[in-house]
């Protein structure tokens, strides 16, 4: 079963023309949540990888199993203005979050 067909589409969520998709299905798929893991992985195993970023919400959950999975150190990344332990700067690329605000600056 393709991980795809694990994750809920929530059409016109939050505003028309969004394919909201809905991972609390994949996360409820033990067998489903590894196979996804494993996938992230497997491009990179034998490299050296310094941390695993993970972009808010669902970012938090994968990122973090990835983190744990290969023994890497995880870095949260938070929308811009919102508080954390940790704050990163690194002026290369700016990410935005999926209703088109700007959500976070890499």
């Amino acid at each position: 079963m393709p991980i795809k067909s694990r994750i809920r589409t929530i059409p016109d969520y939050p505003k028309p023309g969004i394919m909201f998709r809905d991972i609390t299905t994949l996360l409820q798929d033990p067998v489903g949540f590894r196979l996804t893991i494993e996938g992230l992985i497997k491009p990179y195993e034998g490299q050296r990888i310094d941390k695993v970023a993970a972009i808010e919400a669902r970012g938090f959950i994968i990122g973090g199993a990835v983190a744990v999975w290969r023994g890497e150190v995880g870095a949260p990344l938070e929308h811009i203005n919102l508080a954390t332990h940790i704050h990163w700067q690194i002026n290369i690329v700016k990410a935005f979050g999926f209703i088109g605000q700007p959500c976070a600056e890499l």
